[in-house]
């Protein structure tokens, strides 16, 4: 199993995580790895989507874990954590252990109201799993089909469903939005993990001018 950890860490040492992430993450794939080969005896591609759940069970039921560390390794989103009266999406219990909320675009909610029409207004989880819709869909599909559309564009399989999250943090920085106001919409704890979008960032020399140009007056002699 020690090819599939060290291309974990190849992926994720290109993202600018903070090293703090980094061994959270790290200590979630070692352990799935070890389940992989002490339980299942089998490798990761061959492993199922029930198979996958199994390993979350395993880890409530063997180690003990919090709910809250068991939501860092799976992703959920319910129907009324979506806010259409203050344009927030509520997120719980994220990596740094608390709820939060992040802006809800415009766009993003015709898209979910449109959705939310063509599957039956769903009222328990927005994206609930194809067999049970008791349960929130798998985050192994959600990147099976973020590749398959990568695919049908013809695009290498670079994105991950965090390539959003950092676009997200990298266009408000680029678009003129304060640090403190990134890390607030980030969730960081600390400003050190949203300085990585001062350099994500893109910059024309063009379109940047001194603040002496911007001063009343103008003058130029």
């Amino acid at each position: 199993m020690d090819k599939y950890l060290s291309a974990f860490w190849e992926m994720i040492s290109l993202r600018g995580l903070t090293a703090h992430t980094v061994r959270s993450y790290s200590t979630y794939i070692s352990a799935y790895l070890n389940y992989l080969t002490d339980i299942l005896h089998k490798q990761p591609e061959d492993v199922s989507r029930d198979e996958l759940r199994d390993f979350i069970r395993w880890l409530q039921r063997e180690r003990n874990l919090s709910d809250r560390t068991i939501n860092a390794c799976i992703s959920q989103l319910r129907y009324e954590d979506i806010s259409r009266s203050s344009m927030r999406i509520h997120i719980r219990s994220s990596k740094n252990r608390s709820d939060r909320f992040a802006i809800l675009s415009k766009n993003a909610l015709d898209i979910l109201t449109e959705y939310w029409f063509a599957f039956d207004k769903p009222t328990d989880w927005l994206f609930p799993a194809q067999r049970d819709h008791t349960k929130p869909c798998c985050t192994l599909n959600v990147m099976r089909w973020l590749e398959q559309h990568e695919t049908e564009l013809g695009w290498q399989h670079r994105l991950t469903c965090h390539s959003f999250r950092h676009a997200f943090g990298t266009h408000l920085y680029e678009n003129g939005t304060d640090l403190l106001t990134i890390k607030h919409l980030m969730g960081h704890k600390s400003l050190n993990s949203t300085l990585i979008y001062i350099h994500l960032a893109s910059y024309s020399a063009k379109t940047i001018s001194s603040p002496f140009d911007k001063m009343a007056g103008d003058y130029h002699g």
